[in-house]
């Protein structure tokens, strides 16, 4: 398989733009709009690097909390997902297609606190480093932002942005990398499914712009909610509880 189609297969994430009313559609419309290019990256992201030389460490973010709606709140995760469209900026080529899967096992998770009347909580933690698997490769998804644009019953929107490198199978050097920025957005769709559908701009090693691609998958629920009281040193339920208070008349 060739590299490049192996770069188009690992794009990561898929959240839908289209509510089924005015309010939401006018939400998704003004935060597509991706970074024009970013820093370049560190040599330990860069092909040629051991992979187990990325250990982020945690960083405490601002104490912000954001409610999450019941149906988003557990863990999740897709199998399969779908290429729609593609524009590449060297050659100014757009792509589009529809029915086009690839096996894509990805897995996240909604929620890390619960307060006293029920309402499920989260915090948005980075850097982290998050794993899927292709035929050939193992992708490593190091995200080292998130930021919740916006939260509702009807979607959340979130922009992520990562570093990706894929390893082979058998081996443990990173033999291609990039950066990656999403505009994401989850539906509900169902009981325990969910509609997912990114806007993804992926940037080379130094910063400029490659492509831009929508995909879009089905999640379905794997695991309830649960929640999580501490990460990497981080004591998250005394952050929740100081968040609380902070809210109080």
């Amino acid at each position: 398989m060739k590299l490049v189609n192996i770069l188009i297969l690992l794009l990561l994430l898929a959240f839908p733009f289209l509510f089924s009313y005015a309010g939401s559609a006018k939400i998704i419309e003004g935060m597509s709009d991706h970074s024009s290019g970013l820093p370049p990256l560190d040599a330990q992201y860069r092909p040629g690097a051991r992979f187990e030389d990325l250990s982020p460490a945690q960083v405490k973010p601002p104490n912000k909390w954001y409610q999450m709606p019941n149906w988003a709140a557990g863990v999740w995760q897709s199998k399969q997902h779908s290429l729609i469209y593609q524009f590449n900026y060297k050659t100014k080529k757009e792509w589009e297609a529809k029915n086009r899967f690839s096996y894509y096992l990805a897995e996240e998770r909604f929620g890390k606190q619960k307060d006293n009347q029920g309402g499920i909580w989260d915090l948005p933690l980075a850097p982290l480093v998050n794993k899927a698997l292709s035929k050939d490769w193992v992708s490593y998804h190091h995200i080292t932002n998130i930021e919740y644009l916006y939260v509702g019953e009807d979607g959340i929107v979130m922009r992520i942005r990562s570093v990706v490198t894929l390893v082979s199978r058998v081996g443990s050097e990173i033999v291609s990398a990039y950066q990656q920025e999403s505009i994401s957005t989850r539906l509900p769709a169902g009981e325990n499914l969910m509609r997912v559908r990114d806007s993804i701009k992926v940037y080379d090693v130094e910063g400029h712009a490659l492509r831009r691609s929508k995909v879009e998958a089905i999640a379905t629920r794997v695991g309830p909610f649960e929640p999580l009281n501490e990460r990497n040193g981080l004591d998250l339920k005394s952050m929740f509880v100081e968040f609380l208070k902070s809210r109080e008349p």
